[in-house]
């Protein structure tokens, strides 16, 4: 899972405390975005991140060019529509079975949700 925070462009340092040791976070100056990756996280868990960045002439306008977050994930073995896929059978040049197994997956970008 990677998470992308926008940040103000004046923005020199990040400093961090994150909730687990496999997780990590670095400022990306040429995009000026804090980009927190998470390599795994089980359902029913909590994560969290506190940072804090150094920004020398900090204003209110600079504050508008913070967010909106990006969230890219991948959610194996689960579809967030329901559909279900009992077989699948390949056309090939030579006739074959059947595939029973089917990997299922939700990326990110496959859905939207409208507020």
């Amino acid at each position: 899972m990677s998470i992308s925070i926008p940040v103000p462009k004046g923005s020199v340092s990040l400093s961090q405390e994150l909730s687990s040791p496999d997780q990590s976070a670095d400022l990306k100056l040429q995009s000026r975005a804090v980009v927190w990756q998470i390599p795994r996280c089980s359902g029913g868990t909590q994560l969290s991140a506190l940072f804090k960045l150094e920004v020398p002439g900090l204003s209110s306008a600079s504050m508008l060019e913070v967010g909106p977050v990006g969230l890219s994930f991948e959610l194996p073995k689960l579809t967030a529509t329901g559909l279900q896929i009992r077989f699948l059978r390949l056309s090939p040049i030579h006739p074959s079975t059947s595939q029973r197994w089917v990997r299922y997956v939700t990326h990110s970008d496959s859905y939207i949700i409208r507020i």
